[in-house]
């Protein structure tokens, strides 16, 4: 079960999501909101958070971290990719200091440096390595869930921005080529907007269509 929070970031409506089963543990992709929206939903519907997986760091992805860490009396193994680690603790560099915020998270996350499978004790997903938004973007795969969430890497008909501080945008077609190649019926979980099949991106998204 995959549950969606749109527009809880109010600032850019960026979406969060939580997947795993009714009571049984869960995962969080990108908590960018601080709200108590999120927090009452797992405590009343999943036994505990296993996980908190990061796309990238932008502040409007991991606004939440804090938040969920301090309400939840556990610790919580927190992924994000190694080229990315630095946007936690830097306010230019998340973009928070764009908008009047200064978002600092001084944790100790797993960093994740390939795309080899990665097991918890109740999920299995596969990171891909998408680095153009930022150069720790990162796309999950929970092939069980026919879901792959995205972050700013893919959207329904566009595609992340490529001006902000670490972007690399000759890195975008080589990075996107990885998810064409994908099952067309996947469902893609972007950062921002719908959510929409991996097989209706390829007719209509026009950053997609040189790669075929």
């Amino acid at each position: 079960m995959i549950k969606s929070f749109i527009e809880i970031g109010h600032t850019f409506s960026s979406n969060i999501y939580v997947i795993g089963k009714i009571n049984s543990p869960c995962i969080i992709i990108d908590p960018g909101s601080d709200e108590k929206e999120l927090i009452d939903y797992i405590s009343s519907y999943h036994s505990k958070v296993e996980a908190i997986l990061i796309t990238h760091g932008h502040f409007d992805h991991i606004k939440g971290i804090e938040k969920i860490i301090n309400h939840f009396n556990y610790e919580i193994p927190i992924y994000i990719s190694k080229d990315d680690k630095k946007l936690l603790t830097d306010s230019y560099l998340n973009c928070s200091a764009n908008h009047g915020e200064n978002i600092n998270i001084n944790i100790s996350p797993i960093l994740i440096e390939s795309e080899e499978i990665i097991k918890t004790q109740s999920f299995i997903f596969k990171p891909i390595l998408t680095p153009y938004h930022t150069a720790g973007s990162i796309c999950y795969l929970f092939e069980d869930d026919n879901a792959l969430f995205t972050g700013d890497s893919l959207f329904k008909n566009s595609i992340g921005r490529e001006d902000l501080p670490t972007a690399i945008p000759e890195k975008r077609k080589s990075s996107l080529s990885k998810i064409i190649h994908l099952s067309p019926y996947i469902i893609i979980y972007p950062g921002h907007g719908e959510i929409t099949s991996l097989e209706n991106k390829i007719k209509n998204n026009p950053y997609l269509q040189d790669l075929k």
